[in-house]
């Protein structure tokens, strides 16, 4: 992809990367060869290098607690979640802005600060109304249990990873490139377990909410009051922390010298 932008003479590539340091782990492994491959082709390039995706949380985390239990190998280690509106608006910026042709950028993009597994339990015991408890396990206890549950050994690899940098604080870093890029401080975890509540309630009947959509309380989120979304298809914003892009790239200004690709490669865990 990087290299038929390349020979179609664009001006300059954003990438969606990943934070992290050098590691054998993937994802993060990926996102280093391709910036790799990318810093040698002669065209403008900027990486933006988000911390962990709320998404991640809100994936692994909500079938768990809405079954009642909660389980990970993530430890005491600290991690930062970014609201994925946050990377989409620094996305946005660094689109548009104008650049030398052999610029290389990266920007490192974070939520306003980082959690322990413990901590997201608590303010997820306050949003509910009832105890949540993160267990702890193992690494190696972690990537049984998965492959017990159905995962296959490559998933099941990618899962662990991820609770071993969350473990040890690799995305744990705190930065404020997303406010002075957009003018904007970042949306808070809180904010956004809040919004996406729904995923970590009880689930009865074969899948109906505890709570009554009637009865749903009314929440501040981005600086909006409005109810809870029950039901996403219907009432879900243009844009959810859980939406999930396919990986595609989009040409854009195509008659122009300075038309720019968007490389997105999301990983659906």
């Amino acid at each position: 992809m990087i290299d038929a932008a390349v020979a179609a003479r664009v001006g300059h590539i954003v990438k969606l990367s990943a934070m992290g340091p050098a590691t054998r782990l993937n994802p993060l492994a990926w996102h280093m060869e391709i910036e790799a491959h990318l810093s040698c082709q002669p065209v403008a390039s900027t990486a933006l290098r988000p911390s962990a995706f709320a998404d991640i949380l809100l994936r692994r985390a909500g079938g768990q607690v809405s079954a009642g239990s909660w389980t990970g190998a993530a430890g005491e280690g600290h991690v930062n979640f970014i609201d994925t509106r946050d990377i989409a608006k620094a996305a946005r910026v660094a689109l548009l802005e104008d650049v030398h042709p052999e610029s290389q950028r990266a920007y490192h993009l974070t939520g306003p600060r980082a959690w322990t597994m413990r901590q997201i339990a608590e303010e997820l015991s306050n949003l509910l109304g009832r105890p949540v408890v993160y267990i702890n396990r193992s690494l190696d206890d972690e990537r049984a249990a998965l492959l017990a549950g159905g995962l296959t050994p490559f998933v099941a690899d990618l899962l662990v990873g991820l609770d071993q940098m969350f473990r040890e604080s690799v995305l744990g870093e705190t930065t404020s490139t997303v406010e002075e890029l957009t003018g904007e401080p970042p949306g808070t975890l809180s904010q956004c377990l809040a919004e996406n509540i729904e995923s970590f309630e009880s689930r009865l009947d074969g899948g109906a909410l505890a709570r009554s959509s009637a009865s749903a309380p009314r929440l501040v989120s981005r600086g909006k009051a409005h109810p809870l979304v029950r039901n996403p298809k219907s009432q879900a914003p243009a844009w959810r922390a859980r939406d999930r892009p396919y990986a595609k790239c989009e040409r854009r200004n195509a008659a122009s010298r300075r038309s720019t690709f968007v490389l997105r490669e999301i990983t659906r865990l």
